[in-house]
């Protein structure tokens, strides 16, 4: 059986980072949902694909404002609710863009007037859809619909490019109505193909993110974890047997989660904090993880208005609070009003400073947070195979027992 110290504190680590993982892709999924990230991103791309490939570069200050525009746009339809003026434009005023989800079997695949864009629409609805807005577009019910198709595609303004390339499936079809519905279809999958990808990549950095708020609440140091399981073998075997045992009850899983819409959003919630309470907390208890405020750690209290003079916590009314082990942040004093409020500030204040004094352990939340978006899937497939590693071969006695039996 290979039990080495080294590898029970690789498992170890990579243990924590699988429920780590979890964690953040957990409140991830939930925050997709809520901002309804999937259908934004799918209306990005069909935006691209009938507006001439128009396409906002992403950056951090894109990302921002999109998400401040997502929520005022989220808060004038939930007015519009309420409101019994006609929103709708003239279909002589739409673009190819907004007749299509303006489609009737586009535009009912959302889940409700506030979040109204669709997450996920088949090929299928794709082709059928945009023929049918080339078909309107064209407002000649009596011709052919090989006709109305023609004069439909003659009828796109503004936007050359697209209206090239529908006018080039449709010639490279030889007019054949349903090779054309084909390569509608195959001009959307490709686009879908590399949809995925960008929407990876945007998940991926929200995870990182998330990853990094989660290393600093529960103060998840890499650097100090693997200084802690190295020096108590103990512990490392500890930790290693918890993650085989939890390798053994999810055998059946891959560590993927399921793509959830809002209505689950508040279960997927519910579902991290309970993997807080359960998993997380089991692992934290073994090495360690999370804040408290050494006992040697004074906090000093000053009257408002006299720095100089000191109190206590049963006389604190409005006084001041600062931390010994925090003095390069002492020009920065918090106020608090009572005994109660002095816990939670001290706390704050300690985990804030804590966490930023020291550039090493700066880094070691930074590797948490980059472990964290290599994504649970990542992390479950190498513990199983490090478990698998750790319980090759059977001791002597082990063999023996089981003879006997």
């Amino acid at each position: 059986m290979f039990d080495s110290v080294a590898l029970n504190v690789v498992i170890s680590l990579v243990f924590i980072y699988l429920l780590y993982s979890l964690l953040a892709t957990t409140i991830n999924e939930a925050i997709a949902a809520t901002l309804s990230l999937r259908a934004k991103k799918l209306e990005k791309a069909i935006k691209r694909m009938l507006e001439d490939g128009v396409m906002s570069h992403h950056n951090f200050w894109t990302f921002a404002g999109d998400f401040i525009a997502g929520i005022f746009k989220r808060l004038k339809n939930f007015f519009l609710l309420f409101s019994f003026k006609k929103q709708d434009k003239s279909k002589e005023a739409m673009t190819l863009f907004d007749s299509f989800y303006d489609h009737p079997g586009i535009k009912y695949l959302g889940e409700n007037k506030i979040s109204n864009k669709p997450s996920y629409i088949s090929p299928a609805f794709f082709s059928k859809a945009l023929m049918d807005v080339l078909k309107e577009k064209a407002n000649d019910p009596a011709a052919s619909p090989l006709k109305q198709l023609q004069d439909g595609i003659d009828a796109i303004k503004n936007t050359n490019e697209t209206k090239k390339l529908i006018q080039s499936l449709l010639t490279d079809a030889d007019n054949d109505l349903e090779k054309f519905k084909t390569s509608l279809e195959a001009w959307f999958n490709e686009t879908m193909n590399r949809t995925s990808g960008w929407y990876k990549r945007q998940s991926q950095k929200i995870t990182f993110l998330i990853g990094f708020v989660l290393a600093i609440s529960f103060n998840v140091d890499t650097i100090s974890i693997v200084k802690k399981l190295s020096n108590d073998p103990n512990a490392a075997k500890a930790m290693a047997d918890v993650a085989a045992k939890y390798i053994e009850t999810h055998k059946d899983s891959t560590g993927h989660l399921p793509a959830v819409d809002t209505a689950t959003a508040k279960m997927l919630f519910k579902a991290a904090k309970k993997q807080v309470d359960e998993d997380i907390a089991n692992a934290n208890s073994i090495i360690g993880l999370g804040w408290t405020i050494p006992a040697d750690t004074t906090i000093k209290l000053f009257t408002k208005n006299a720095l100089n003079t000191k109190t206590d916590s049963v006389n604190c009314e409005a006084c001041l609070v600062k931390i010994k082990d925090c003095s390069w942040r002492d020009h920065s004093l918090y106020l608090v009003n009572d005994k109660a409020e002095l816990n939670a500030v001290g706390k704050a204040r300690y985990v804030w400073c804590m966490s930023f004094s020291s550039g090493r352990r700066l880094i070691g939340y930074l590797l948490t947070a980059l472990a964290i978006s290599f994504g649970a899937p990542f992390w479950f497939d190498l513990l199983n195979k490090l478990v698998q590693l750790r319980g090759a071969g059977k001791k002597p006695e082990e063999v023996v027992e089981k003879a006997k039996k």
